[in-house]
């Protein structure tokens, strides 16, 4: 295959990686996939996650009434709605409200990291899978640009 070929085949690889991406990106957190990823990250953060991160608390001796506050928070209040009720929790728990909102603010901070790391692999998948659909319509393309550009120097 000569150069020109090659090189307008990545040229316009990367313009439809681009237009991809761009599509996906608006549209991938508005579909059935979006909310899904939510709904199993967020099932993980309350069932593992947060427990875990509790009981690494409770064996490094950390005041036993706020490791139990925590347990109850967490049992009481879905993580993915915890910020909701805030409200509720500094009620019933004044005392330890300001370690609370600490201890939740880096579950919440760890918690958009994990999404955005499983939005940004999702939407590599898909526009890889995609891109990959059109390998053949692009280079089909680029060698009847060459094939055009040497029927005119012809003329």
């Amino acid at each position: 295959m000569n150069k020109w070929i090659e090189s307008r085949i990545k040229e316009l690889t990367e313009q439809k990686r681009d237009e991809l991406t761009e599509y996906f990106e608006d549209y991938m957190w508005h579909d059935a996939f979006g909310e899904s990823k939510i709904d199993e990250l967020s099932l993980y953060y309350n069932e593992q996650y947060i427990p875990s991160k509790i009981e690494t608390l409770e064996n490094n001796d950390w005041n036993e009434i706020f490791v139990k506050a925590l347990y109850e928070i967490n049992s009481k209040y879905p993580f993915d709605n915890f910020w909701s009720h805030t409200d509720e929790i500094e009620k019933d728990y004044p005392k330890y409200i300001n370690d609370i909102m600490g201890f939740f603010d880096s579950i919440q901070n760890k918690y958009n990291e994990d999404l955005n790391q499983a939005h940004d692999n999702a939407l590599e998948g898909y526009v890889a899978y995609h891109l990959e659909q059109e390998a053949e319509r692009i280079q089909e393309q680029a060698e009847e640009e060459y094939d055009e550009l040497e029927g005119d120097e012809m003329d």
